[in-house]
């Protein structure tokens, strides 16, 4: 029987047999084929069911008799309050957005209801322009030249995921070849090993083949650049390459300097057959704004063209905003244009249509055809606090709190496990921002660190949420799994390890 799936017209055998269940009693949807769900939200559930008391109620609890949730990424303060209580950049730019509301209301009860569009109403399908200029000065520098030079167009999008979805769906648009035409770029794509598991399910649910390319070197916790660069040179024209700018999920290994320049090399010598698309989720996160989005601005004088997804989630702990853009780069080799109006000059004419068709098919099109329009709230505190001085400076020094918080996050849990008796787990103080991975922790350990209290996902330590109350506890669990295990397999005698 033909594959539903495969054939684009359902077959009458398969017809037949859907008419003969629904009159059986079913319905359409038992076909379905069940997907397999994002594992993270499994960890959330098991802690959720867990009958074991949090951590925060039993500080003191020994492994077995408490529990704690290492699930998601997000940032959680010294205390284990979510960070953004701790952001007070965001918290006065709400009230200042609530201030300008309650007076805009007041203003309506005399019959003036010209504030309504910009509280209530639709934003433009490019998004909030305030919002997205941000983005672009935190991203490529407040002194860029690309808009100016027609070489950047930004969306709003709903969240760094739907900047990436809508960047996949751009690059699937149909271009014109002479006299052929077809989609812009075919797939696959390629995403990293070791990487987020939702980027594979993003891109192909939107119907790309997705390949991974080989990353990180879990002997030398390092990046497998050599491997990397050999798929790069052969992978096949129309390919697409996820490339996390900074904090990589999962590995919490970058790519250096000298890498990025590297890897620029090669995409300037295979133009339009293969081209880089930046995840930008932990920008600012590691070394701040300016030197984390740094490859952007080399890639960016290069002249290569591609595609940033910018998340705000992380930076500003405003996950519920669903705050993102997607910048496209045109490279400078971009041929000028014809069209705008005859009162501008060259440069502002090329400048102009040259951003105007691409937000016509970004914003019209991608993003449109995906989401229809983003959120207005979020992306007005976003231009509060970054037009208001005093607003940014708190936030950077927020944003630069956290990353350093990580960084003691770190040092703080090699430590506790050298003084455990497992000084192998030094690389962790070497990576940067978010997670960890933990060598000699499997899948197989998952119910016994469960049965312990720890909740991670596989062996992905999430450094933020650790704290003086769940540091100890966390890796007491972790210890006391490997111990079970190298008891079990001959190893040394338990007794022999600090407990």
């Amino acid at each position: 029987m033909p594959s539903p799936g495969n054939d684009p017209k359902r077959s009458d055998e398969v017809s037949a047999l859907i008419g003969a269940h629904l009159q059986s009693g079913g319905s359409s949807f038992d076909f379905l084929i069940r997907r397999t769900p994002d594992p993270i939200f499994d960890v959330i559930q098991d802690y959720e069911h867990d009958p074991k008391p949090d951590l925060s109620t039993r500080p003191d609890a020994a492994p077995g008799t408490a529990k704690v949730n290492m699930s998601t990424g997000v940032n959680l303060g010294e205390h284990g309050e979510p960070a953004l209580y701790n952001m007070q950049s965001v918290r006065k730019a709400m009230c200042i957005y609530a201030q300008r509301f309650e007076s805009a209301f007041q203003a309506a009860q005399d019959g003036n209801y010209s504030w309504l569009p910009d509280f209530l109403g639709y934003l433009p399908t490019s998004g909030h322009a305030g919002f997205c200029a941000v983005s672009e000065s935190l991203l490529f520098g407040k002194n860029s030249t690309l808009r100016d030079a027609g070489r950047i167009c930004t969306i709003q999008t709903v969240g760094g995921t739907g900047a990436l979805a809508v960047g996949a769906a751009f690059l699937r648009s149909r271009a014109a070849f002479g006299d052929v035409q077809g989609p812009l770029f075919t797939g696959p794509i390629y995403t990293s090993d070791y990487g987020w598991p939702n980027h594979r399910l993003t891109f192909e649910t939107l119907g790309f083949e997705v390949e991974e390319y080989p990353y990180y070197d879990t002997r030398n916790h390092s990046v497998r650049f050599d491997d990397l660069k050999s798929h790069l040179l052969t992978a096949p024209a129309g390919s697409v390459f996820v490339l996390q700018l900074s904090g990589h999920n999962s590995s919490s290994f970058d790519f250096t300097r000298a890498q990025w320049i590297e890897l620029a090399e090669i995409f300037s010598h295979r133009p339009g057959e293969v081209i880089p698309f930046f995840d930008a989720a932990y920008a600012g996160l590691k070394d701040g704004y300016a030197q984390d989005s740094w490859p952007l601005r080399h890639f960016a004088d290069r002249g290569i063209d591609f595609l940033v997804a910018h998340s705000f989630s992380k930076s500003l702990e405003s996950y519920g905003f669903r705050l993102g853009t997607l910048s496209l780069v045109r490279g400078t080799g971009s041929q000028p244009l014809t069209g705008a109006p005859a009162y501008l000059s060259e440069a502002q004419r090329v400048a102009t249509i040259a951003i105007d068709q691409l937000k016509t098919v970004l914003a019209d099109g991608a993003s449109r055809a995906l989401v229809s329009n983003c959120p207005r709230m979020g992306a007005e505190l976003v231009e509060i606090i970054f037009t208001t001085p005093a607003l940014r400076d708190l936030f950077d020094k927020e944003v630069a709190a956290k990353a350093e918080r990580c960084k003691q996050m770190r040092i703080a849990f090699t430590d506790y496990m050298a003084k455990l008796g497992f000084p192998e787990f030094d690389y962790v103080r070497h990576g940067s921002v978010m997670f960890a991975l933990l060598d000699d922790i499997t899948p197989d350990d998952g119910p016994r660190l469960r049965e312990l209290g720890l909740h991670m996902f596989r062996n992905r330590l999430v450094i933020p949420r650790l704290n003086d109350v769940t540091l100890p506890f966390v890796c007491k669990v972790i210890a006391q799994v490997l111990r079970e295990k190298r008891a079990a397999s001959g190893g040394p005698d338990l007794d022999s390890l600090p407990q």
